[in-house]
């Protein structure tokens, strides 16, 4: 990872939310390099997080991506006493809160053979392939799948 890649990410996650008109996300970005699938990549992961906690004291929120798993995130959070790390404007929402209750099942949930946060990832990937194609006059695979 370079610092301009994360920047990069780091606006386009910015970009994301403001369309979605999210008042409790914004676009922090983070990341390493590492083998997700080397023997010590959850202790790399774990250095990362721990490394972050300052970050994560004045109220930004971490999660996964690429490679990682969120319950490893948790798993360090807990160790530290921390939960689920949660911005500031998230705190004192109280849909937020209400959404957090069901969070540990939310995190088993599969719909077909993906995680619910790696499908909703790829939906989200598809439908704005969709816009796209949409802006340029073209059909829209909703359009092709459509009744």
């Amino acid at each position: 990872m370079t610092r301009e890649e994360v920047e990069r990410l780091a606006e386009a996650m910015a970009y994301k939310y403001n369309a979605s008109e999210s008042v409790t996300t914004g676009g922090c970005k983070a990341g390493i390099s590492y083998d997700y699938k080397a023997p010590d990549a959850y202790e790399v992961l774990r250095r990362f997080l721990i490394a972050m906690m300052p970050y994560i004291d004045v109220g930004v929120s971490l999660g996964s991506d690429l490679g990682t798993k969120y319950e490893d995130v948790l798993r360090v959070f807990d160790e530290f006493n921390i939960g689920i790390p949660l911005t500031k404007s998230m705190k004192e929402d109280l849909n937020v809160q209400k959404g957090i209750k069901d969070f540990n099942a939310m995190l088993a949930t599969k719909i077909d053979c993906f995680l619910l946060n790696d499908a909703v990832t790829g939906y989200g990937v598809a439908f704005c392939a969709d816009e796209a194609w949409k802006f340029k006059g073209e059909p829209t695979v909703r359009d092709l799948t459509e009744c």
